[in-house]
């Protein structure tokens, strides 16, 4: 048998040779990978589907107009660009009034005693979307998120109201659900008819037909009736009836919605401090990432 003898150089030659295939590229086989799910916080709804009808609505007059521009701007961008809103613009100040009875015909001091306008607008939108739920916003309310209404039993109703308080019964017309039945045009169409026959305050006609008012002074043809409508109350934790003071009251635990009432001043005051908070937290929120 023939003897094999391996010199050192040869051995040094093998091993440069062996280091030299292990560093080679070997190219490995492609995987491909489902594309990432778009993540969102934890503390954030996912918005409703494009395909779901998501219809906000308000009536506003020349002293709301930037409010109601950063509103609608608000809605789009928790939807993203699932929901909208729709704005009915009255022009000046004054025409909100227009065809408003003398002070002499009215029965409420408040200053809308007699002014049917917004119900008109109510009604407008409503018989225009007939397959959809409108949430009715008034201009003067603030929006952190989208109003859940998962939990809120619309079934078998015809529209869902705002609570003036906690512990209050007296509904706030600043914040409806509406669904296009034949109920709640009943009661719209009843509504315009009591303001502008008797002068009465929009609120309180609605708090008179609901069977609210248990003091309600109408009779006869125009006595309240059960029958016209079916309703419930929005949750306070979705949305808040907020009394404005000198001093804007800051929430601990913010609502999907909070209707700011009171002077006018006051609430465009209290508004402006709410839309700077969002712009803070905005800010942090964007610092964290």
């Amino acid at each position: 048998m023939a003897r094999i003898f391996v010199t050192p150089a040869v051995v040094s030659l093998l091993w440069v040779s062996l280091n030299l295939i292990a560093s080679a590229h070997i190219p490995s086989p492609t995987r491909s990978f489902p594309p990432s799910p778009n993540l969102r916080p934890s503390h954030s709804a996912p918005p409703p589907k494009p395909s779901e009808k998501c219809l906000y609505a308000t009536f506003y007059s020349e002293k709301y107009k930037q409010h109601v521009a950063m509103l609608s701007k608000k809605i789009q961008g928790l939807s993203s660009g699932a929901c909208s809103l729709r704005a009915i613009f009255t022009g000046s100040d004054k025409s909100v009034f227009k065809g408003r009875r003398s002070v002499r015909m009215r029965t409420s001091k408040n200053k809308f005693a007699g002014v049917s306008s917004k119900v008109k607008a109510v009604r407008r939108i409503l018989e225009t979307n007939s397959n959809s739920t409108v949430i009715w916003v008034d201009a003067t309310v603030h929006i952190s998120k989208l109003l859940n209404l998962s939990g809120q039993a619309l079934d078998g109703k015809d529209f869902l109201l705002a609570r003036n308080g906690v512990r209050q019964r007296s509904v706030n017309i600043g914040v409806m659900v509406m669904r296009n039945t034949k109920g709640m045009l009943n009661i719209l169409n009843k509504a315009v008819e009591l303001i502008e026959k008797y002068g009465m305050w929009d609120q309180a006609v609605f708090n008179c037909l609901l069977l609210v008012n248990k003091n309600c002074t109408l009779g006869g043809k125009d006595a309240p009736n059960a029958a016209y409508i079916k309703w419930g109350y929005l949750s306070t934790q979705e949305v808040t009836v907020l009394k404005t003071t000198h001093k804007c009251q800051v929430l601990k635990e913010r609502p999907a919605i909070i209707k700011f009432i009171g002077y006018d001043r006051q609430k465009m005051d209290c508004m402006k401090r709410y839309r700077q908070m969002d712009r803070q937290m905005d800010r942090l929120s964007q610092a964290a990432l």
